[in-house]
């Protein structure tokens, strides 16, 4: 059965009532905690409690449609209160006597929404993958409309420069650590692999991170791959996998050599239609086949516990990026007792281990 993650979340805001007077103070608190405790544990938990009605607000670019409807089955479940989502899909009806709203960032900024214009009707806002809150005008506008309502940021990655800035967060808060919540049986320990890494002399560096272009001309090999599926069967004991890669069509190519080993694999990519991206996690939950490839579409709010092995093909700087694609193998599952890192980038050496 699924551990209390709501505990930690409350814990972190010290308790109930401290929460209630988080509210009534008008402060603005980002807490750090692991994204499955937020989603479906932290916010249902946190939801009873609001004085009034409240939005959760996401990132439309990194929680796609399918799955806003799954966050939204179960907060219904969990807190048997009715929640709206407002999101650019035609037909959605959302009225002012729903009790909570899921919205996006981008549709914050349509003047023609009435919901976002009643302010004041409002008493709470909860921004999902707060660390994107960081330079983003987007948000800075927003929380300067919104400079009477308080507001709790969410994040397993506060490591964004700039989340204490004026205007942003007035504090950060650690709600557990990943080893914290490993050792309390919240998230599955993860044994991890660094069979090879790919030269990456003369790729540069922009904005931090590699020079997307260049790192999919050095990793995008076809010995490289070969090794990749070489020891995904030597080690990773025909778990269901999914494969971070540099791009889609190194994930195509990933997906190929799977194949040509006898291995069922699949890619998804953001191009693809909404039911066909439903189809192919669908079918993964299900465990019809072993690899779910891609490049970054399942970084953020993707969950499937039965997930135990993690290809990371993808060499990447960003501790956020990291920390986050480690994040879908940790779910525990029956009979998962630990997670399979098979770390083809360099990254461990690179960021170090999750734990750390």
């Amino acid at each position: 059965s699924l551990k209390p993650y709501p505990v930690l979340v409350l814990s972190a805001v010290k308790s109930l009532a401290a929460f209630k007077s988080l509210v009534a103070q008008h402060h603005r608190q980002f807490i750090s905690l692991d994204d499955g405790a937020r989603v479906v544990g932290g916010i249902s938990d946190l939801h009873p409690a609001l004085p009034g009605p409240a939005r959760l607000l996401v990132d439309e670019a990194r929680l796609p449609d399918l799955l806003v409807f799954r966050i939204e089955r179960r907060l219904l479940r969990a807190t048997r209160r009715l929640a709206g989502i407002i999101t650019r899909r035609p037909g959605i009806a959302a009225t002012l006597s729903l009790a909570l709203f899921i919205a996006t960032i981008a549709l914050s900024q349509l003047k023609f929404n009435v919901l976002w214009m009643t302010i004041n009707f409002f008493d709470f806002l909860i921004v999902d993958e707060a660390h994107t809150c960081a330079g983003s005008k987007q948000y800075r506008e927003l929380f300067r409309a919104w400079s009477n309502v308080p507001i709790l940021g969410l994040s397993a990655t506060p490591f964004s420069k700039g989340l204490g800035a004026t205007g942003m967060f007035e504090e950060i808060v650690t709600g557990a650590t990943i080893e914290e919540l490993i050792n309390q049986g919240f998230l599955v320990d993860v044994e991890a692999y660094a069979p090879s890494e790919p030269d990456l002399r003369g790729v540069k560096i922009v904005a931090g991170d590699y020079h997307e272009k260049q790192l999919g001309q050095a990793v995008d090999k076809e010995e490289l791959i070969g090794d990749i599926v070489t020891h995904w069967l030597k080690i990773a004991q025909n778990r269901q996998t999914v494969c971070f890669a540099t791009n889609i069509a190194h994930s195509h190519h990933i997906v190929e050599e799977f194949k040509k080993a006898g291995v069922s694999a699949r890619h998804i990519d953001c191009y693809m239609k909404d039911e066909d991206k439903e189809a192919v996690l669908d079918a993964f939950a299900r465990q019809e086949f072993k690899i779910l490839s891609n490049v970054s579409i399942l970084a953020e709010g993707w969950d499937c516990a039965a997930t135990g092995c993690m290809i990371l093909a993808r060499p990447t700087r960003s501790l956020i990026r990291w920390i986050q694609m480690v994040g879908r193998v940790l779910r525990p599952y029956d009979g998962k007792d630990k997670a399979i890192l098979l770390d083809h980038s360099g990254t461990i050496a690179r960021l170090g281990f999750p734990t750390d």
